[in-house]
């Protein structure tokens, strides 16, 4: 359980009311997830909604490059910042343009790391 807190007004002009509530921190808080969300079904469908309309911007941003929304969307990560973008990497592609030797990628290969 979480307390989120959140103002309110009535119009733009009014005071804000402050409210106070409790909210699940996680899906295994079976009891408020009830109380708010009914399911972690819709608790869950709710959260890619709102993924949906905070992606929708950055891809509206990057069209109608259709192939530059797309990357943009794949990648996408909701993690508080605003319009975060973190690019696919084309592993092959990026080993051609570093131009590795074949001693650094059997380095890179051994320290357990993927290249291609």
């Amino acid at each position: 359980m979480t307390k989120h807190t959140f103002k309110v007004r009535k119009t733009k002009s009014s005071d804000a009311v402050k409210f106070t509530v409790d909210l699940p921190s996680n899906p295994a808080d079976a009891a408020l997830v009830a109380a708010r969300f009914g399911t972690v079904e819709r608790l869950t469908d709710r959260a890619n909604s709102q993924w949906t309309v905070d992606v929708a911007v950055g891809v509206r941003k990057r069209l109608p490059d259709v192939e530059k929304a797309t990357a943009y969307a794949e990648s996408y990560c909701d993690n508080g910042s605003k319009d975060i973008f973190v690019p696919t990497i084309d592993r092959k592609k990026a080993v051609e343009e570093h131009g590795f030797t074949p001693e650094q990628l059997k380095f890179i290969a051994e320290a357990g790391m993927k290249v291609a």
